[in-house]
């Protein structure tokens, strides 16, 4: 593997962008809150709006966002919101297409009865339908011709996604803060933006607000006015997006090479590690964050702001058979939305890769070699799917840990996706590899075919595909100082 092309695979770059972006969407968006806005009755019409933003990364347009607030034909909801968001990354001058498309419906108390959107890459597609029934939402994930249903509660709140236009329905006064629930697509799950409403001031005769909204650690300042009109919102990783004119929006793009995204995204160090993969254990002094959250048996205390990354050691032979049924790990067994390991195709696949292996350790070697050898090392920009990923056979390091981890889980060994950090010539690079419970936890990594996995990988989390919102408390805050490598 070249090291030019190295980090841009190795690095779970599209996920951290697509958290940026859904947060930077949320800043433009207004809600109904019973408790924190003043509803409007189910008499008065909703404002009806068409909107085009540019989006721009370091003041350089990389795509649009258009927005509609519009009548729709369903009559148990007659307000539709429609968002459309298309970007254009570049790679090595090649333009790699990512859009987000899709619709709210709401009722006439404004409460969301469907919503439906699709992802689409040069590669892969995810569809998304929901529909509330009573308290509950009913999803259904669609992705390489597979389906699968998952049921959140949300009750009463008025339920609110990133696909939301401006829909400020109250005064607001500076000093003031509230919460909104929201539907969040990457986790399929609820999850709450904070707001606070900070001075304003006048342009062209209208009066300014200026918001912070705080989403999963990221912080978004947005220019509004007082009829929920959003002018501006920028994240403090340099994306933005700017209300324009269509024709403004549709121009175009600037090429922006992902090389120098994949920088922003990465904590650079001064010291340089020459033989990575050789090494025994590895220092670091880590600021900006608690280093409290970052121990575990592999990750040790040296003293209040350094952590010893040991290499694990790879027992000889491992004890329990497959499948492993112990009831503790059973949560590391069960199937996901993305980690679709009860498809008879994935189950085929890992039973053929293993033969009659019945040794833990040993069926987890023959899915690693797998994955790291049938699987094209390439940067794809996706939310993965096993299922796609098994189909497609192309991907970076999340739809390597991804299919890895359906496939383990299929056959009986309790697998969990690790999220964290990875070094490569003078940076470390957020990354995504695994953990299988082969009579022990043991790190592994299926884009690099490691088992255990070398000391310059710094698990940040843990758990499954959705546990990458938890890498946002570390974006642009998290320093690392190499003290010594072994």
């Amino acid at each position: 593997m070249k090291h030019k092309s190295r980090s841009k695979i190795i690095s779970c770059f599209f996920l951290l962008f697509w958290l940026v972006m859904i947060s930077l969407l949320l800043a433009k968006e207004g809600y109904l809150y019973q408790n924190r806005l003043t509803r409007l009755s189910s008499s008065q019409p909703l404002p009806f709006r068409e909107e085009w933003f540019s989006i721009l990364y370091q003041d350089k347009r990389i795509g649009y966002l258009y927005q509609t607030t519009r009548p729709s034909l369903r009559k148990d909801a007659p307000y539709e919101l429609y968002s459309r968001m298309r970007l254009s990354l570049f790679l090595s001058g090649k333009e790699v297409p990512i859009t987000l498309e899709g619709s709210s419906f709401f009722a006439k108390d404004y409460r969301l009865k469907n919503l439906s959107y699709c992802l689409k890459t040069f590669l892969y597609q995810v569809k998304v339908e929901g529909k509330r029934k009573g308290d509950f939402l009913e999803l259904e994930v669609e992705t390489a011709g597979r389906r699968i249903k998952k049921k959140i509660k949300i009750g009463n709140k008025v339920l609110a996604n990133s696909l939301v236009p401006s829909l400020f329905l109250s005064k607001l006064v500076p000093g003031t803060s509230f919460t909104l629930p929201l539907f969040d697509p990457l986790s399929l799950d609820l999850g709450e933006a904070k707001i606070e409403v900070f001075s304003f001031a006048r342009r062209e005769g209208k009066k300014l607000f200026q918001l912070k909204t705080t989403y999963q650690g990221i912080v978004t300042y947005s220019l509004v006015t007082e009829d929920g009109e959003m002018l501006e919102a920028e994240t403090p990783l340099g994306l933005k997006i700017k209300k324009t004119s269509q024709q403004v929006a549709l121009g175009k793009l600037e090429k922006k090479e992902i090389s120098d995204l994949l920088k922003r995204f990465s904590v650079a160090v001064e010291k340089k590690i020459e033989k990575p993969e050789e090494l025994k254990s590895l220092k670091l002094k880590i600021s900006g964050v608690e280093i409290s959250a970052l121990l575990n048996e592999r990750q040790q205390s040296v003293d209040k702001d350094t952590i010893s990354i040991v290499r694990e050691k790879y027992p000889p032979s491992s004890k329990p058979l497959l499948p492993i049924t112990i009831p503790q790990l059973k949560p590391f067994l069960q199937e996901t939305i993305f980690i679709q390991s009860e498809d008879r195709e994935i189950r085929e696949e890992a039973r053929t890769i293993i033969g009659r292996e019945k040794d833990s350790r040993k069926a987890a070697e023959l899915l690693l070699s797998w994955v790291y050898e049938k699987i094209k090392k390439e940067p794809t920009f996706s939310l993965p799917s096993a299922v796609e990923v098994l189909e497609r056979r192309v991907g970076d390091c999340n739809e390597h840990a991804i299919l890895f981890t359906a496939l383990a889980r299929s056959i009986g060994i309790p697998t969990k996706i690790v999220l964290g950090l990875l070094y490569h010539q003078g940076a470390f690079y957020y990354h995504a590899w695994c953990k299988v419970f082969i009579g022990e936890w043991i790190s592994l990594d299926p884009i690099l075919n490691q088992i255990p996995t070398d000391c310059t990988h710094l698990e940040l989390a843990s758990g499954d595909f959705g546990s990458q919102i938890e890498l946002i408390r570390y974006l642009g805050r998290i320093k690392i100082e190499i003290v010594n490598d072994d």
